[in-house]
């Protein structure tokens, strides 16, 4: 009878121990909402417990209109560009775009953009919350449109004889030469259009590389001389010398005879290359 008795202790003991389990605890948030340094919300969530509240379905992004979405945009102009924002602050300063951009393929990027207005209602800054969303972006952006070049004025080429301006082998202006220049800028002394003069002197191929070299530009220099002499600003000429490097005609034989000077006479010049410069300031 005894063992009969704790047999039953025993199993009452167990049924009611079965019947005190302690209760479950609560389930906790399943969503835990934080902030970045930037100001952007964290969501985290166990798979298959995000509500659809939290789902982000972004907006397509049309380049042309988020175009107007810069610093000194008012709220109106950004509400119009990007519609309602998903998220804004209580004061306003902030509003926070879902957008959508397309990647490679068939595959889209949903994309957190914020713009912060200052206490007027203006834009003061914009970003994106990740930097691959930036990009993404950027290579949306249309290619700037090519800076015209404008086409190079045209020169204008006066070519004087050498023979007339200065006796052989001189960098002296004759007389005649300086008949011969006043002729040729004759329509500069009126001209109304700002303009540059590259004065430039040639000789043929008697004598040293060297010396028709100086000599060339001797010459050059004594037609600036007297041409600023006759009223023309220096600051728009300038002079170079090309010795017999760059010859007009070619003439068989090296010795040095009147028949070889009279067919090198082309090729002892001096040129003026006369150039508008346009918007540049007249004399």
């Amino acid at each position: 009878m005894r063992i009969a008795t704790v047999a039953a202790t025993v199993v009452g003991t167990l049924i009611l121990a079965a019947c005190s389990a302690p209760p479950k605890s609560e389930p906790k948030n399943p969503v835990q909402i934080t902030q970045d340094p930037s100001g952007f919300q964290n969501i985290e969530a166990q798979v298959g417990q995000l509500p659809a509240q939290f789902l982000r379905n972004g907006r397509p992004l049309d380049m042309t209109r988020f175009a107007q979405v810069r610093p000194g945009a008012t709220r109106q102009t950004v509400v119009s560009a990007l519609g309602e924002p998903v998220q804004r602050s209580t004061d306003n300063r902030w509003y926070d775009y879902d957008l959508t951009l397309p990647l490679q393929g068939q595959s889209n990027l949903v994309c957190q953009y914020r713009v912060n207005f200052d206490a007027q209602g203006a834009v003061t800054s914009t970003q994106w919350r990740r930097p691959q969303c930036e990009a993404a972006a950027n290579a949306m952006r249309p290619a700037p449109a090519p800076v015209p070049v404008p086409a190079p004025a045209p020169v204008r080429t006066i070519s004087v004889s050498a023979d007339v301006l200065f006796e052989f082998g001189s960098a002296r202006l004759s007389v005649d030469g300086q008949r011969e220049l006043d002729r040729a800028i004759a329509p500069l002394r009126t001209e109304t259009t700002p303009y540059e003069v590259q004065i430039v002197g040639h000789t043929d191929r008697i004598g040293s590389v060297s010396a028709n070299q100086q000599l060339s530009l001797e010459r050059a220099e004594a037609v600036r001389n007297y041409l600023v002499a006759r009223g023309l600003p220096s600051s728009r000429l300038s002079v170079a010398g090309r010795g017999s490097a760059e010859p007009v005609v070619q003439c068989q034989g090296s010795r040095v005879t009147t028949q070889l000077k009279e067919c090198l006479a082309p090729n002892r010049r001096v040129t003026l290359n006369i150039r508008s410069v346009p918007g540049a300031r007249g004399r």
